[in-house]
């Protein structure tokens, strides 16, 4: 590459600077399977898993139960009722059920009692998509009956039944457009942003990065060359890498969803829903380009940067899920959220159900988020640590410094969640909060901790506690009960709680007796959970953030962790009261009894009927416990430094 002149103006060192880098990714082979073959080859693949999982959703599905439940059930429920068992299904009680290599594999098995007072019980396919349709459908014909035997009992009390009692026809009344946008949408705004900042994030990598431990950035920052237009040139690579391969899967998704509407039932969207969901994305792209640039110039080595990728892809593409929730729209509110917005922008563009005035400040949110996150890292990037990387690992900790290393250990634990908490507690809930807890939680925690060299006692604040602050700590967990439910009613309007989503979490719980629950989801993650956040992350994080910078990170982190959209902010905020009382009183068992009784309590009031599912204390009832939570744990003292620190070493004596 030739060296731009001292006299060159600006803008055109910038485009030699940018032709050099373009023209030497574009001689890579991974930048083109990237940024070309990717989105090109995986949006299809959406496409047709999407028509094809709403396919499978239709039925009919198989289901065992007896032929009582058989007479229940309508043409238009869509359930094939056979008798025998879920291993071995016997003959099928309507005489018009399709033949035994038709009907599939059972779904579900439904136990109903002797007489009318006692519960149902139906065990599912729970791992598998249809097993989940099929439980819904049979909820919903038992539902149905019991409404029309509630009537019959009134009516012969005599007494008067309810006011009405109405068989809906329900009907899609959506058009094919509609229901393939709503469909694409929900998943389109994750699927973009993954190959955003796959293909972005190995540009930054290697011609920031790469180039560094090469010696070639060095040798082009030494000539006479303005350093922002290396800055800036780089910044463009980037650009153009992430934004070409946002622009080639809008592309195949239009291709796509053309090619798939000839055989698959009507999925198609048009060119210019298509065109304006391109257009959204563009201040996003720029936005996230910025990032990537930060993290390329601040991790130390190629290598380190590789060992994060995943984990920072995932938090970037996690706010995006938002969109995938069916209950939640685009509000003035949520338009104001970086990444989440415009993911519920193009959600509602794509399915047709878009009002102008939230998409565009969606897109003017979006367009702001793009101006502060370019000059956040332009000033961060003209600095000597462009040049030079990030201090010496060794010198960061020699002062305590272990930050970096501890957003590492986060992601890890929130990606080994996602893929494997998740799937085991699908499985087996009991088995998979042993896993989820221990496994993905705890014991990473303790062995990063010992493989950094970090005292494990001290780091994770293993101290024997005050016994006052252990009776505020009991005090505090059952009065931060009101903290959660009173963030959950000031971000109703923003982030409501699916009806589906509480009947879930309702479901896992049913077959679990009050002591088992207390054990496992209380007294479980008031360890386990405590290890990570209080102990390994605070410890790690708090020389280099100070006091409120680390209880805001690690509150982020826990309520991040519950992956769950309505879970997180309730959850965050408990996270920074647990955080603060850590450091308060010095100890980590303080926020492990917290943490444990406000869990317990919550589950003990739900399960002996002292608190309805729906019900809700006052206002004036949750600011006032939330205000005697923050209190108590204030009083909090801890023990004096001589009682918590171990004494110091004499020094040897000089011979």
């Amino acid at each position: 590459m030739s060296d731009p002149r001292p006299a060159d103006p600006l803008g055109r060192q910038i485009r030699r600077i940018f032709r050099w880098d373009l023209r030497y990714q574009l001689r890579d082979p991974r930048t083109l399977l990237l940024m070309v073959l990717t989105p090109l080859l995986l949006v299809p693949g959406m496409v047709w898993l999407t028509q094809a999982t709403e396919s499978r959703q239709e039925g009919p599905f198989v289901v065992i139960a007896p032929a009582e439940f058989a007479a229940w059930t309508e043409p238009d429920d869509a359930l094939i009722v056979l008798g025998g068992t879920l291993d071995a299904p016997g003959d099928p009680h309507d005489a018009e059920a399709p033949p035994a290599e038709e009907r599939g594999r059972p779904l579900a098995e439904v136990e109903l009692p002797a007489d009318d007072s006692g519960p149902y019980t139906v065990r599912y396919q729970g791992a598998r998509l249809e097993g989940r349709a099929a439980l819904d459908r049979v909820r919903a014909v038992i539902r149905r009956h019991d409404e029309a035997l509630r009537a019959d009992r009134f009516a012969r009390l005599g007494l008067p039944p309810p006011d009405r009692i109405l068989a809906a026809e329900v009907r899609d009344a959506a058009t094919a457009e509609a229901r393939s946008g709503d469909l694409i949408g929900r998943l389109a705004p994750m699927v973009l942003l993954l190959l955003v900042m796959t293909g972005g994030l190995h540009t930054a990598l290697d011609i920031v990065t790469g180039e560094r431990e090469r010696g070639t950035l060095e040798t082009l920052l030494s000539a006479p060359v303005d350093r922002r237009a290396v800055l800036y040139a780089k910044g463009l690579s980037v650009l153009v890498t992430a934004g070409t391969s946002t622009m080639l899967a809008l592309l195949s998704l239009g291709i796509s969803s053309a090619l798939f509407d000839l055989g698959l039932d009507g999925l198609t969207l048009s060119a210019p829903r298509i065109a304006l969901a391109g257009l959204l994305m563009l201040p996003l792209v720029v936005t996230l380009t910025a990032g990537l640039m930060l993290m390329a110039a601040r991790v130390p080595d190629y290598k380190a940067g590789q060992f994060l990728s995943a984990p920072v892809m995932m938090a970037g593409v996690l706010p995006a899920g938002l969109a995938a929730l069916p209950d939640i729209e685009l509000t003035a509110l949520l338009a104001l959220i970086p990444i989440s917005g415009i993911a519920l922008a193009v959600r509602a563009v794509l399915s047709g159900v878009a009002e102008t005035g939230l998409v565009l400040l969606a897109l003017g949110a979006a367009v702001v988020h793009a101006g502060i996150a370019v000059r956040i890292a332009g000033r961060a990037l003209t600095g000597e640590r462009f040049l030079l990387g990030p201090p010496d690992r060794r010198a960061r900790h020699a002062r305590g410094d272990f930050a970096i290393e501890g957003v590492a250990l986060f992601l890890l634990a929130l990606l080994c969640l996602w893929f494997f908490g998740q799937t085991a507690q699908t499985l087996d809930l009991t088995i998979g909060m042993l896993v989820t807890q221990i496994v993905t939680l705890a014991l990473p925690a303790v062995a990063a901790l010992a493989w950094l060299g970090r005292p494990i006692a001290a780091t994770l604040r293993l101290r024997r506690p005050r016994w006052a602050d252990l009776g505020l700590a009991a005090l505090a967990g059952a009065a931060a009960t009101g903290i959660g439910q009173l963030v959950a009613l000031l971000q109703a309007p923003l982030i409501p709680v699916p009806e589906a989503f509480m009947e879930q979490f309702a479901g896992r719980f049913a077959e679990y007796d009050l002591p088992t629950l207390l054990l496992l989801f209380a007294l479980l993650p008031g360890v386990c959970e405590e290890i990570l956040f209080r102990g390994a992350l605070t410890g790690l994080m708090e020389r280099r953030l100070g006091r409120l910078g680390v209880i805001v990170a690690v509150g982020a982190m826990f309520g991040v962790i519950h992956l769950a959209a309505p879970r997180i902010l309730p959850t965050g905020v408990l996270g920074l009261l647990l955080t603060w009382a850590v450091l308060r009183s010095g100890s980590l068992w303080i926020p492990m009894v917290m943490h444990a009784v406000h869990n317990g309590l919550l589950f003990t009031l739900a399960m002996t009927g002292a608190v309805a599912e729906d019900e809700v204390l006052p206002w004036p009832a949750l600011v006032g416990l939330s205000a005697l939570a923050v209190g108590l744990v204030w009083l909090m003292r801890g023990r004096a430094e001589s009682e918590s620190r171990p004494p110091p070493r004499e020094a040897p004596a000089r011979p």
